[in-house]
């Protein structure tokens, strides 16, 4: 009724995970001042294919996990203690994390050149 076109275009529904190293060590030196049982480094910039992987394909960023969960990813078991104590503190000290993470990238404008200059490759 609009005589609307429109064109599609298919790609794949979630892009690899870009890992940003410069972004990734700003944000593990933040959860590090912070109070967290363990800070488990392995899990930092895992790869895979997520929603996050079309985020970081279009500008830097990172995942980190925080260990409040020993089971699987999508598990009753990972439900259950989302609900946790020690979820909210992950959830809360993530939080504090990325505050941090921002108030180094604006006090410090060389920090964001480098993120960028890894995002590009440079």
């Amino acid at each position: 009724m609009t005589e609307t076109d429109a064109d599609i275009e298919k790609r794949p529904t979630f892009a690899a995970n870009r890992p940003n190293d410069v972004l990734k060590d700003i944000a593990l030196s933040n959860l590090h001042l912070l109070d967290l049982p363990e800070v488990i480094e392995e899990y930092s910039n895992s790869g895979g294919s997520t929603d996050f992987g079309n985020v970081a394909c279009a500008v830097p960023g990172i995942l980190i996990y925080l260990p409040y969960c020993v089971g699987g990813g999508h598990s009753k078991e990972w439900y259950d203690e989302g609900k946790t104590e020690a979820a909210a503190y992950c959830l809360l000290t993530s939080a504090k994390a990325l505050a941090g993470v921002s108030f180094d990238l604006i006090l410090k404008p060389e920090l964001v050149k480098r993120v960028k200059d890894a995002f590009r490759g440079a």
